[in-house]
């Protein structure tokens, strides 16, 4: 093989010129690399990613679509496994393959030729536990090794969940590491990894075609050369007990399966996304995660595609079910590319349609029952591996076609937990009867709609291979529940699974007058209030005519979360993403638009913005486009070069003028735009640029500005909702119109007076040239936008903020106050929002006890504000 560097190398170019990496967010790198006597290293899987499924998401039956484990390494295996398949079916339509070999009738790996694998840091598992503890917080870690490992959902002897318990060497671990996380049922990397020493990495399904196709080597980076109070050998004892020391004992292997031990290798060359590198690139910021995952394999003409939560971006759990939208790496993708690979061999070897993917994988005879002896030998009673948490067939209940199948397992009862459970279904209008078809994705009896009892078949009924996709009742149902179209079902009657979930396919006799508002920007300060008033009950107390999607990175974070118990359709994607906002304008009736300059910069979110609007007006139900703008700024200011940088204004400022070229046409067959640009937030008097920086010995509050008289905007956010929410109310009236809104236009010496009238506490406007206010602050020369780095080029957070406080200091931005107090008279003001929020000018006191600073690592130089 190549050497550890030079593979190591190999993979981090191939993955910087093929993988779009998160700017600022630490991931995990996974490639497999293939190697021969006469060729050069070719990297033929590559991935990242460190999440996994909570088991609580995983339904018994169907979920074709979805990928349970998204670690780096097990992301690599699959598309490993897909490179295999198609290369077999080049090699069997006359191509040939320099690296794999038909012999006996299935492929394997040529002679001399040798598979490696590269992972960033050492894999999840019993190969890293005191590689972590020694990276870690010595008191952290002694906590960590001294507690009792968190209970899991099973008394497996020799099974932990997590990393805790550091000193437990050599047993099985459940993933996520984080004791805090949902728990589930996946297995580390390493763990994983060592099962592949024994079993291959083909799986079950590839042992069709293939022969046991074992890793060589493993080359781990984050090891050498790092600054960890941890001998390197201790590292390499431990991955050697993982990988190959822990399955020495495994006995009854069927012929052609035995343990291959991979040599360990560490390699200095530093991976951009770990944790490692990220935290020293920022290092006043904590590295976050990354919620993506990115995949590809060679010999593709697709790019890489990115997942988040087990789905392509941009994919709703909605659509997730519709061929087009599945994953190319999910386990429907892998079974109808095995089962093309066997018909170019004999289409007798194809299985029944009907057979789920579960019993694809358990046939009474042939190959793929040989390799589940051979699991049975390495993970059953007595086997070295006995712990391992095996599914029974849980996510695998679906079909060749994507078709929900129940398996054995359900049927029997096997996984039925609580019986009683209350639902949410969300439906759009006011109804007093709805005939549908309800399409199962959990089948149990549900016996009583809203204490109302009706008639459903018998569960029996329907067959114990649930071959019957859809039924359909007549349901009673009364008016609903409240302003978010919110039903409650009572399930009386368990059967198979902790959950039955129902979406209406069609609906007659049904009043549908929700228009479907997509939200982009939803779990924003902005977006989140935008969908408080969108699903406000209308001015006469009739429900909303609204029903919300919101475009998310991550459908799973606690925000997106607490949209979805409240009837909220959260989609993946990324305004970068055209394939995801394609998916997400689906279907949509009017779309409200707030993009983020402080997190992509000025010229990337001006092109998201046309590319957005271009996606618009392309989707042939959208009626309404409002954009959340803030004013041009430098145009404002007749072109003046002292605001040339107020990026978050210009970018939205320059994007507005593009837009008001576009004709704006109100009627049902046509799109119309508004544009509404808001101002500072209210709810921003808590952060320390606008906030007291010194409470004095006397008691008295600091406000320090470089404003001097000038006058400043202010709203507070759910103002901003409710003059979104009037744009779609009055969707005429605000075609092609720019609404400039604000709660009230105030100098800070007023606001000053008022935090005193207010507090009852003594304060003071201190006047501040710009060079003496930006020594209160520190790392202030960081990028403005977080996913750019120091010393890149882009503004600065100081030349940003500088030209943003020039506008009010000289009282560039101006407001109609008059006029938007005529459309909302009960727009709050300062003083009202003080004493609805309390507010105590508290921020000095949270950054001193935090050394806090903000996403961008800007944060208060502690010294000097005492002495203001």
């Amino acid at each position: 093989m190549s050497s550890p560097e030079g593979l190591s190398s190999h993979v981090l170019a191939h993955a910087h010129s093929a993988l779009a990496l998160p700017h600022g967010q630490y991931t995990v790198l996974a490639a497999f690399v293939i190697t021969s006597l006469s060729h050069g290293p070719k990297t033929l899987a590559l991935a990242t990613g460190a999440k996994v499924l909570p088991t609580s998401r995983i339904p018994d039956v169907g979920d074709a679509p979805r990928l349970h484990d998204s670690h780096a390494e097990v992301l690599a295996r699959r598309a490993l496994v897909k490179w295999l398949y198609e290369e077999i079916a080049r090699d069997i339509e006359g191509e040939g393959s320099m690296w794999l070999a038909r012999e006996e009738g299935r492929w394997g790996l040529r002679d001399g030729v040798q598979l490696h694998l590269y992972v960033s840091t050492p894999p999840c598992g019993d190969a890293s536990t005191r590689y972590l503890a020694a990276s870690q917080d010595p008191a952290v870690a002694a906590i960590k090794d001294s507690s009792p490992a968190p209970p899991l959902e099973t008394d497996i002897p020799g099974l932990a969940r997590g990393r805790d318990g550091y000193g437990r060497l050599g047993i099985l671990r459940t993933k996520p590491g984080r004791a805090d996380s949902p728990p589930t049922t996946a297995m580390s990397c390493a763990d994983k990894i060592a099962a592949w020493g024994v079993l291959g990495v083909q799986g079950a399904l590839g042992s069709a075609v293939l022969k046991p196709i074992y890793i060589n080597s493993i080359v781990i980076g984050e090891v050498a050369g790092q600054e960890v109070n941890l001998d390197e050998a201790v590292v390499r004892e431990d991955c050697v007990r993982a990988f190959a020391g822990r399955v020495r004992g495994v006995q009854g292997l069927p012929e052609g399966y035995a343990l291959h031990e991979p040599t360990i290798h560490f390699t200095p060359q530093p991976f951009p996304n770990s944790r490692t590198e990220v935290a020293l690139a920022n290092p006043r910021v904590t590295p976050k995660s990354s919620n993506e995952s990115l995949v590809w394999h060679a010999d593709s003409p697709f790019p890489p595609e990115i997942l988040i939560g087990g789905l392509r971006r941009g994919v709703s759990p909605k659509h997730a079910h519709k061929e087009r939208f599945w994953p190319r790496y999910a386990k429907i993708a892998l079974l109808q590319l095995q089962m093309r690979t066997l018909a170019l061999l004999t289409p007798s070897d194809l299985h029944g349609p009907t057979l789920s993917y579960h019993a694809h994988k358990h046939p009474s005879a042939g190959l793929i029952a040989v390799h589940q002896r051979a699991k049975d030998a390495l993970m059953g009673a007595g086997g070295p591996f006995s712990g391992w948490l095996r599914g029974a067939g849980r996510g695998e209940g679906f079909d060749c076609e994507g078709r929900a199948v129940l398996s054995p397992a359900v049927a029997h009862g096997a996984l039925s937990l609580a019986a009683t459970t209350t639902y949410d279904y969300t439906i759009a209008g006011t109804l007093e009867r709805m005939s549908c078809a309800v399409e199962f994705h959990r089948r149990s009896p549900v016996t009583r709609v809203l204490g109302k009892p009706f008639s459903c078949p018998n569960i029996s009924e329907l067959g114990p291979d649930l071959l019957a996709d859809r039924s359909t009742w007549d349901l009673p149902v009364a008016r609903l529940l409240d302003h978010t179209g919110t039903v409650k079902y009572q399930e009386l009657t368990g059967y198979g699974g902790r959950q039955s979930t129902f979406r209406h396919s069609y609906c007659t006799n049904m009043s549908i007058d929700k228009k479907l508002i997509l939200v982009i920007g939803a779990t924003g300060m902005q977006g989140i209030h935008v969908i408080d008033s969108l699903l406000a009950p209308s001015e006469d107390g009739s429900p909303s005519p609204y029903a919300i999607r919101a475009l998310t990175r991550d459908p799973l974070s606690e925000r997106a979360e607490r949209l979805s118990k409240r009837g909220v359709e959260c989609v993946q994607g990324s305004i970068e993403d055209s394939d995801s906002l394609q998916a997400a304008f689906e279907g949509v009736y009017g779309v409200f638009v707030n993009t983020d300059t402080s997190t992509i910069g000025e010229q990337r979110e001006i092109y998201a913005n046309m590319r957005i609007f271009e996606i618009a007006k392309q989707t042939k139900t959208l009626r309404h486009y409002v954009f959340s703008g803030l004013g041009y700024a430098l145009k404002l200011g007749g072109y003046n070069p002292e605001y040339n940088k107020v990026e978050h204004f210009n970018s939205k400022g320059r994007f507005a003028d593009w837009l008001k070229a576009q004709p704006s046409v109100v009627d049902d067959t046509a799109l119309s735009w508004s544009v509404v640009n808001t101002c500072l937030y209210m709810e921003m008097l808590n952060y320390f640029l606008l906030g007291p920086l010194n409470e004095r010995a006397d008691g008295t509050y600091v406000f320090p500005s470089p404003v001097q008289d000038g006058h400043v905007a202010l709203i507070a956010l759910r103002d901003i909702g409710f003059f979104i929410r009037y744009t779609f109310d009055h969707r005429a009236e605000t075609s092609a119109q720019t609404l400039d809104i604000a709660g009230e236009m105030t100098t800070w010496d007023e606001l000053v007076k008022t935090f005193t009238k207010v507090t009852g506490q003594p304060a003071v406007h201190k006047r501040q040239t710009f060079d003496e206010w930006w020594k209160n602050y520190t790392n202030i020369d960081n990028p403005m936008a977080t996913e750019f780095v120091k010393g890149d080029g882009s503004t600065t957070f100081k030349e940003n903020m500088t030209a943003f406080f020039k506008l009010w200091r000289d009282d560039i931005v101006v407001r109609d106050m008059e006029w938007i107090k005529s459309i909302h008279p009960k727009l709050q003001s300062v003083e009202e929002y003080m004493r609805e929020t309390k507010y105590n000018g508290s921020v000095v006191d949270s950054f001193r006890e935090v050394n806090h600073a903000d996403k961008r690592g800007v944060g208060l130089d502690i010294e000097q504000i005492n002495t203001l």
